[in-house]
């Protein structure tokens, strides 16, 4: 169970890499393939305990910004308001976790990979959607720093581009972990992933008109 702990404590502050100010984007594509192996393998209430500390530690590096807005109104506690507010936040991060348990719970099978990664996206999106919802740090918003993947954004939004990343994390983790017919079905998963993203950009290309010459 420690282990686990710590896995998801390094993978969450990973994660954060793939954002400002560091901006290492490609961070997402692998840093949650981890995250749902350990989940997988756990109990749900194991993996709910094991996704609210990932999740909590991801959104206190995330959202620490807030203690600079909202320290000159409570001083010191602000880093106990962003204690609060990451733990509330980090229940996102939680529920993903159990539905992956619960997915999994005959192994990560082809279905299961796909399950996982529309678990994380329907879970993202009620945690940032809605009258209380909190659009920060989503997924999908690391493929604003990787220009291979914005014409995907023009036709699929964050949410598609988030399910893109959750995929990708879904099929790394069949590939090395699942069973046999996972891992041939992670495989064309990938290849479909990268002919799609390459095709986009090729499209994009055709259409772009040259600039007009300035007289």
């Amino acid at each position: 169970m420690s282990v686990r702990l710590g896995l998801c404590v390094v993978c969450a502050v990973v994660l954060t890499l793939a954002f400002p100010k560091t901006n290492l984007s490609l961070a997402a594509f692998f840093a949650l393939a981890p995250l749902f192996w350990s989940w997988s393998k756990a109990s749900w209430k194991e993996a709910w305990l094991s996704g609210w500390l990932a999740g909590s530690v991801y959104f206190a590096i995330m959202l620490y910004w807030m203690t600079n807005s909202i320290g000159d109104y409570i001083g010191r506690f602000s880093l106990v308001a962003l204690a609060v507010f990451s733990a509330v936040e980090a229940l996102a991060f939680a529920a993903a976790a159990a539905l992956t348990s619960w997915l999994c719970r005959r192994g990560l099978r082809p279905a299961a990979m796909f399950g996982v990664a529309a678990a994380w996206v329907l879970v993202e999106m009620i945690r940032t959607r809605g009258k209380f919802g909190v659009p920060f740090a989503e997924l999908g918003l690391v493929c604003a720093h990787v220009p291979l993947l914005l014409p995907l954004a023009a036709y699929a939004g964050v949410h598609g581009l988030t399910a893109l990343v959750a995929l990708v994390n879904a099929a790394l983790g069949a590939l090395a972990y699942g069973t046999p017919a996972a891992r041939r079905a992670s495989a064309g998963v990938l290849l479909a992933l990268a002919l799609l993203v390459l095709g986009a950009d090729v499209q994009r290309g055709r259409l772009s008109s040259a600039p007009l010459p300035i007289k």
